[in-house]
């Protein structure tokens, strides 16, 4: 009996080491959708500045719908000297994993109305500034570069983080244009 047991008793060892095995389940929220897992969305701050893009009649960029993660996107646009719309604009978004990827599209023209390209953005995880992405106004590249990587973070502790894109600086800094198109994360 007892040499039976001695075989029996590496099984709870082989359980508990197979259960560090898990594999990372990658969760994608579309600008317009919610998570599937737990049913939150995008919060977009504040609202009355941020446009839903298929619809967008006054919006600085016209996309390609096709182009983008299910045909839609949030359009919004800092401009540091107008009083409507020099404050900086937030999307959060609140999740439980150890990573997260940005997309969104890149205007490179300044031909759009208004004159206005390139994008000053500030990436947020729990209150903290991660990260930050830029780019400007150039003439030469494509009008718009669709399923473009903002920004992404993979190292955080695994648990509950909150995520905030800000597109702008307070009444500072250069017109910016935030397209947001999708948001992973790995839980």
């Amino acid at each position: 009996m007892r040499h039976k047991l001695g075989r029996l008793a590496w099984l709870p060892l082989v359980a508990i080491g197979t259960m560090g095995l898990a594999k990372l389940v990658n969760i994608t929220i579309d600008d317009a959708g919610e998570d599937p897992s737990t049913h939150a969305s995008i919060e977009y701050t504040p609202a009355i500045a941020w446009h839903y893009g298929p619809t967008c009649g006054v919006c600085e960029a016209v996309l390609n719908s096709q182009q983008t993660y299910n045909g839609t996107w949030h359009d919004v646009t800092y401009h540091p000297t107008k009083a409507t719309s020099n404050l900086p604009q937030n999307a959060t978004f609140s999740f439980t994993g150890s990573a997260i990827y940005i997309f969104g599209v890149v205007a490179y023209s300044g031909n759009n109305p208004g004159g206005h390209g390139g994008a000053e953005l500030f990436f947020f995880i729990d209150g903290g500034q991660l990260g930050s992405f830029s780019s400007a106004v150039n003439k030469t590249a494509p009008k718009y570069t669709y399923n473009t990587l903002l920004w992404s973070e993979d190292t955080l502790p695994h648990g509950e983080h909150r995520l905030t894109i800000r597109n702008g600086q307070d009444g500072r800094g250069t017109a910016s244009l935030l397209l947001l198109d999708y948001i992973i994360y790995s839980t």
